[in-house]
């Protein structure tokens, strides 16, 4: 009777999901251009409640935010963030939720923050204010969010040289990683800071890739590596005399982006990715379901957290969020993956592909916030609407926890906690196969264990913990049951 009314009961869920699933929203409208979209990636959508972009209207452009809402799964009006007849651009935000931009105040190009503090902008300064045009910021994030970043680190682009800068209580320190001259132009840019668990990566530290140019047109992949001990390598060629553009970093498995970038075969532009970024290496072919000319491919980097050395889907089919822009017979479309959302439920969805009329749409990707144990997965992307480009979206269901832990583990079972997200009382259970001594920890998103619970030895049988988190901040928590030399971990949400 109890498994009838579980499958009624997800039969039903199943089809008010995807009555919504597949729905297309248009966030914005008006008599302006949104354009530039921009999700926030920190700490895998927690605090990712705004959708910020560029508001052009008239001859200047600001930086305004749509909020999200959770529960009810709407967004909100639209929020003016910086104001004044400026060109305000390329909204990105950094770890502590900080807005940084390029904007002409003063005549020419420059990096400026907003200090977001206690729920409230604080006064915007700038982080280069040179008579030099500073532009295109990119905020460095880390491959793993436990690896907590110590500063804002941003990379930009000063006249033709590509810079790399931190930022810490009032302190900033530059540094020219790629320098334009006689012989080299550079451009595509982009930044990760890796820590060394499991020996996923060569070094722990920070990677740079740009695309080359030399004086007769011929590009290639570079890198550079700067180390924990601040001291950087000499540039390395990842990939030499191709047609690449626009890199990007997709999650195959914990701790381990590739790097996805777009390159030209038979006089089309598709898909490939490097698995190795520390020597010249060979690239792959992205094998994907449609043809056309491929660009414009977004994804995100949340923390999943699963048996370490499982690659648990192939490249060839990424298995985080991911977009990217198809052109065919004078026509764009912008393809949504599947959602691996009901990929574990075994419930059938279908790939997309939405014809857009705007041809220089630009996307972003990424968590909005949570929904019936689910993050909730928002892309987005500009397309004409009554006169005017205006931002529209489609949201998809990722699982918090890891689906797969019962085929990977013989000892025991551990399984995702309920409520999640919870305040402040949350119920675990497990299960033991093989008995054996069992402990229970609680690590928060800086790494520091914050609840340890040692239950002895305990033979086999099913198990629940009753875990009290009145004394903890709301934030992203990996519980883990360890018994014997096995550990199993998850992820759970303490909102208050």
């Amino acid at each position: 009777m109890k498994k009838k009314f579980l499958y009624l009961f997800l039969l039903l869920l199943s089809s008010h999901i995807a009555a919504q699933d597949f729905q297309i929203k248009q966030i914005t409208s008006g008599d302006y251009n949104a354009c530039n979209p921009f999700i926030n990636h920190s700490f895998g959508g927690l605090y990712s409640t705004y959708l910020y972009f560029e508001l052009h209207w008239d001859s200047y452009s600001n930086i305004y935010a749509v909020s999200y809402d959770s529960y009810s799964q709407i967004f909100s009006d639209t929020i003016q963030i910086t104001s004044g007849s400026f060109n305000d651009l390329n909204p990105s935000i950094d770890f502590n939720e900080n807005l940084i931009f390029q904007t002409n105040r003063n005549g020419n190009w420059d990096i400026a923050m907003l200090p977001y503090n206690n729920g409230a902008w604080d006064e915007m300064f700038y982080l280069t204010d040179s008579s030099e045009d500073e532009i295109d910021p990119k905020i460095i994030y880390p491959a793993d969010y436990w690896y907590y970043p110590d500063s804002s680190r941003i990379l930009f682009k000063r006249n033709d040289d590509i810079v790399y800068m931190t930022y810490l209580n009032d302190t900033s320190n530059s540094y020219i990683v790629f320098q334009d001259d006689l012989e080299y132009t550079y451009s595509d840019y982009i930044g990760i800071m890796c820590p060394n668990y499991q020996g996923y990566f060569p070094e722990a530290g920070l990677y740079i890739i740009a695309v080359e140019t030399d004086n007769s047109g011929f590009k290639r992949l570079v890198s550079r590596f700067r180390n924990t001990n601040g001291l950087w390598d000499a540039k390395k060629v990842l990939l030499d005399e191709c047609d690449c553009s626009n890199p990007d970093w997709q999650e195959v498995d914990p701790f381990y982006p590739v790097l996805v970038y777009e390159d030209t075969l038979d006089n089309m532009r598709r898909l490939f990715f490097i698995e190795t970024w520390d020597n010249e290496t060979d690239s792959k072919l992205v094998d994907l379901p449609f043809n056309g000319n491929v660009f414009g491919f977004k994804s995100d980097l949340p923390d999943m957290i699963t048996k370490p050395g499982v690659i648990q889907k192939p490249i060839s089919y990424p298995y985080l969020p991911h977009t990217y822009f198809i052109e065919n017979n004078d026509s764009s479309y912008i393809r949504l993956n599947k959602s691996d959302w009901w990929d574990n439920w075994h419930f059938p969805d279908d790939d997309t592909l939405i014809q857009i009329n705007y041809p220089n749409s630009s996307s972003t990707i990424g968590a909005l916030g949570y929904w019936l144990n689910s993050m909730v997965y928002y892309t987005v992307w500009g397309d004409s609407s009554d006169g005017n480009v205006h931002l529209f979206g489609r949201k998809q269901y990722i699982n918090i926890g890891n689906v797969n832990e019962e085929d990977n583990i013989v000892d025991f079972i551990l399984y995702q906690n309920y409520p999640n997200p919870f305040n402040p009382v949350t119920r675990i259970d497990y299960k033991i196969i093989t008995a054996s001594d069992v402990r229970f920890e609680v690590i928060n998103i800086l790494a520091q264990k914050v609840f340890v619970q040692n239950f002895g030895y305990q033979t086999a049988g099913d198990y629940s913990i009753n875990f009290d988190g009145e004394d903890l901040v709301s934030g992203v928590y990996i519980y883990s049951i360890v018994a014997g030399e096995s550990r199993l971990t998850k992820k759970m949400v303490l909102l208050r």
